[in-house]
């Protein structure tokens, strides 16, 4: 979470609450203290969390950071202030996994896999690799049908088969064999309830993926599958990762 609230987090906050897990809610200064394989097994990046790749202010959501915390803050929500930085914050969460951590990123925090040098690139680029113009693509939230390796622990309980809520979310394609694809589109023919245009560019790209760092992993979700507490059909993509 950051100081002032992250409504992605809000709402994840309520689905472990609702399906009683055990989750704790950290905010930024409590990763940079580091140790974190000492007190946690699973660290769950919501939207927003992670400073996008050669940024190294921070994510956007809450108030300027970039100064010391106003005086007039009383603790505890002192403490809470400040963001995830790629100097300090993300060489601590790869330290977390090379001891055996999970890390689950939601939407736009699957940029920590850029910041890793992970063998991804993003599927919605033109032959340019620029992104894609609204002109080109926008699907904004829809409901989509999806293939899934249901043949791994991160997705286990799930047909081959799935609908997701999609709102122009990130899609990957995948350049290291090492690295899992678990969820993907396998047509340019989707959609299922909503609109899509430039449905075409859908095809062959990955929604989801898990990759091993160390002893731990890293996966990474592109569309937000807990999104308001309402996508039920993809809870059981997180819920998996807490066992």
């Amino acid at each position: 979470d950051s100081y002032g609230g992250s409504m992605p987090s809000g709402w994840i906050r309520f689905l472990m609450e609702q399906f009683n897990y055990n989750a704790t809610v950290v905010f930024p200064p409590d990763i940079d203290k580091g140790n974190l394989k000492e007190k946690f097994d699973v660290i769950i990046l919501p939207g927003g969390a992670i400073p996008r790749f050669q940024n190294t202010v921070g994510s956007g959501y809450g108030p300027n950071f970039n100064n010391a915390a106003p005086q007039n803050i009383p603790s505890p929500y002192r403490e809470r202030w400040g963001r995830l930085t790629a100097e300090q914050s993300i060489p601590v969460l790869r330290d977390f996994m090379e001891k055996g951590g999970t890390i689950v990123s939601i939407g736009n925090s699957f940029d920590i896999a850029k910041h890793f040098n992970l063998g991804i690139t993003e599927a919605l680029v033109d032959a340019n690799n620029k992104p894609l113009r609204r002109e080109d693509f926008y699907t904004p939230g829809s409901v989509l049908k999806a293939k899934v390796a249901n043949n791994l622990p991160d997705t286990w309980g799930y047909n081959a088969d799935i609908d997701v809520y999609y709102s122009n979310s990130a899609l990957f394609k995948i350049n290291d064999p090492q690295i899992k694809p678990l969820i993907w589109f396998d047509s340019d023919q989707v959609l299922k309830s909503g609109w899509s245009w430039g449905e075409k560019y859908l095809k062959d790209a990955v929604l989801a993926f898990d990759a091993k760092i160390g002893k731990g992993k890293l996966v990474c979700f592109g569309n937000d599958i807990t999104f308001r507490a309402q996508t039920h059909g993809t809870f059981k993509f997180l819920f998996n990762q807490l066992y």
